[in-house]
């Protein structure tokens, strides 16, 4: 986490622990394109001690590409209850019995749900009926690649729009990775232009960083971002 990504770190965790917690259900969104650190953003605010401290139950789940319903809802039951797999294999498998079986885990708990890389708004439609509204301050922290998703299912609440990282950050991030703070004038060039050419995408910048540990690797690395 660096610069920005730090700032909207501590704005996120002001919206999920206010210190008054007799409010409606609050859904936050983070919205932003592949790479850009949504995940990491959300897996870091889900682990903090603040965060911990503050909800009775927590729960993530990510949909990835062909996820069911039922395995989401699965998921989360797991998170809620410790249960193993084998366990929930034992219980109802129908769509509609495990919506129950997790809204009824969760009535009455000051809750956070994550749902990463929530792609439609039909996901959302099937899912939250689960989330019981007890006033009680419970919270649901989605990402998304896509604003239309993240505007719907926040319903006016709170939406973060990630921003990419400026010149200074991305050398930042790049430094951290590699390992390294200070290097000879040549081969800082030789990593800022390549820095600069992810574009400021945290991922890209990570990736290209965690290939080159070696400072007589870097022109090759040069060369290839070139000729792509």
């Amino acid at each position: 986490m660096v610069g920005c990504h730090e700032v909207v770190f501590k704005k996120i965790l002001d919206q999920l622990t206010p210190k008054s917690t007799k409010r409606s259900r609050k859904v936050v969104s983070i919205v932003g394109m592949g790479g850009i650190g949504k995940t990491t953003l959300a897996h870091k605010v889900y682990e903090h001690p603040s965060i911990t401290f503050h909800f009775d139950k927590r729960a993530w789940v990510t949909i990835s590409q062909g996820y069911s319903v039922e395995q989401m809802l699965r998921c989360l039951i797991g998170c809620v209850t410790k249960a193993s797999s084998d366990e929930l294999d034992e219980q109802s498998t129908g769509q509609d019995q495990l919506a129950d079986c997790l809204h009824k885990h969760l009535i009455e708990q000051r809750y956070l749900i994550v749902i990463d890389d929530i792609g439609s708004t039909s996901t959302w439609d099937s899912v939250q009926r689960c989330f019981p509204d007890d006033n009680n301050g419970s919270c649901i922290l989605l990402t998304s690649r896509y604003k239309k998703v993240a505007k719907y299912s926040s319903s006016g609440n709170f939406i973060i729009n990630m921003p990419f990282l400026n010149d200074d950050e991305s050398w930042s991030l790049y430094c951290k990775v590699f390992g390294k703070i200070e290097f000879p004038p040549k081969f800082e060039q030789i990593g800022r232009d390549i820095v600069n050419k992810c574009k400021g995408l945290p991922l890209a910048i990570t990736v290209v960083a965690s290939l080159s540990p070696r400072q007589r690797r870097w022109k090759k690395s040069g060369r290839m971002l070139q000729e792509v």
